[in-house]
């Protein structure tokens, strides 16, 4: 009988012959299809920047021109990928030969788990007494004139805006660089600064792959940590907070915990709602008969498992961190708008409007949305990357005109500043465009 890459004549086997190959020697010889090689003319693989599922399939796809080299069988793996990429398009680890993510749909070794997590542990620690130091800071730009409200400390009230501000530059390039794994290459610093989840994320799956983690079960602790750590972090802080006023008793303990509640819960937001996006952004490509998450391509979405944690835990996670958490904040300030100067309100939302002019004390609350509809642009829907950019620069661009028209910080310096940060965003932009070019 005949073999795969030979026909019958009717009387004899024939190979087929270049470039034409044969899956069924019960049927003829054919042509091999565009972008694909058919070598021993019994299996089909793509040339390298394309990829297909397995290789009967004839279904050939191009590979996302986010400048990688993953699509390149070439480069060894399992003849459509290059070494250490594995799934639909090479989007995903192969975590089976020892692969973890070290950024965004990029793949790394894992070959000393317990350095790469004492290395996380210290980064973290680092992170959490810097974070506490702004929590500090912005306590004592909130309440620097208890004393005498008519009295503002201009340098203190700044610092604290600062602060607030490269907080949000960081968040605001955290959701650009998921955009494509070129900008992350490019800005992944200034991405896990701006989302602390991501330090999480990328350091601890080489650990729990040693600890004989499978892949399914990382990506629901992954979201399960992702969810929980700003509680986590909250408390760690509350505990530190409780301590504090030994060193320096002017220091409210209420006030001080009231400041870190509310920006930790701004801070950890976009992270929290794109970790929640990309669990229940299933997506399907040709030649693979299931749905799988888009940012985790390896992770199907159509098991039970999936759908219980999504319907049971996902979903309403997403509707407190981006409909509850939003609307009990303009609530609050609305009701309140006739006493934001009260040490309690001040406490608790002061972050959001102690830098700006009384009748803008909404502006906090509106840059949230505005980073929470990027948040939602970026993995919500399926477009081009392009459009992303393009739809950045566009909210970008009227938020700065808004900015130069209305000037709603209360410093000259602060409205420039602001300015000043737009207009980086708006390079970085250019510079990603040059990049995907």
């Amino acid at each position: 009988p005949c073999i795969a890459g030979e026909h019958s004549n009717g009387i004899i086997c024939e190979p087929c012959k270049y470039p034409t190959y044969t899956l069924d020697p019960q049927q003829v010889c054919n042509h091999c299809p565009e972008h694909a090689d058919c070598p021993d003319q019994n299996k089909i693989r793509p040339l390298p920047g394309y990829w297909n599922a397995h290789d009967g399939s004839t279904e050939i796809l191009e590979c996302p021109a986010d400048g990688s080299t993953r699509c390149n069988p070439a480069e060894g793996g399992n003849g459509r990928c290059k070494i250490g990429y594995d799934g639909p398009l090479c989007n995903a680890c192969d975590y089976e030969s020892g692969y973890t993510e070290s950024g965004y749909f990029q793949c790394t070794k894992c070959e000393n788990p317990l350095k790469q997590l004492i290395t996380t542990c210290v980064i973290a620690f680092i992170y959490f007494v810097f974070q506490f130091i702004a929590i500090y800071i912005i306590y004592v730009g909130i309440n620097h004139n208890k004393q005498d409200p008519s009295l503002l400390d201009v340098n203190k009230i700044e610092r604290a805006y600062y602060l607030k501000s490269i907080l949000t530059y960081g968040q605001l390039m955290s959701i650009l660089c998921l955009t494509s794994p070129q900008i992350f290459e490019t800005f992944g610093l200034t991405s896990q600064i701006g989302n602390p989840s991501s330090l999480l994320i990328f350091g601890t799956q080489c650990s729990m792959y040693a600890l004989g983690f499978t892949h399914s079960q990382f990506l629901f602790y992954q979201t399960y940590a992702v969810i929980t750590l700003p509680f986590l972090h909250i408390i760690l802080v509350t505990i530190f907070a409780l301590f504090f006023p030994i060193f320096n008793p002017s220091v409210s303990r209420k006030g001080l915990i009231s400041v870190a509640v509310v920006y930790l819960f701004l801070k950890y937001q976009p992270g929290a709602v794109t970790a929640l996006i990309q669990f229940i952004s299933c997506r399907k490509t040709k030649g693979i008969d299931h749905h799988y998450i888009a940012s985790h391509p390896s992770w199907s979405c159509d098991t039970p498992c999936h759908e219980i944690i999504t319907k049971f835990f996902v979903a309403p996670s997403a509707l407190f961190w981006c409909i509850f958490v939003p609307a009990l904040i303009f609530l609050k300030l609305r009701v309140s708008r006739s006493s934001l100067g009260s040490e309690g309100n001040k406490n608790l939302l002061g972050f959001l409007y102690v830098d700006t002019k009384q009748k803008f004390y909404y502006w906090g609350a509106l840059v949230m949305i505005v980073k929470l509809v990027l948040s939602l642009l970026v993995y919500g829907l399926e477009v081009h990357s392009e459009t992303q950019i393009f739809a950045f620069l566009i909210l970008l661009w009227i938020y700065q005109s808004i900015v130069r028209n209305k000037k709603p910080f209360i410093t000259e310096s602060c409205n420039k500043f602001e300015i000043l940060l737009i207009n980086l965003l708006l390079f970085n932009l250019v510079m990603i465009k040059c990049l995907l070019d």
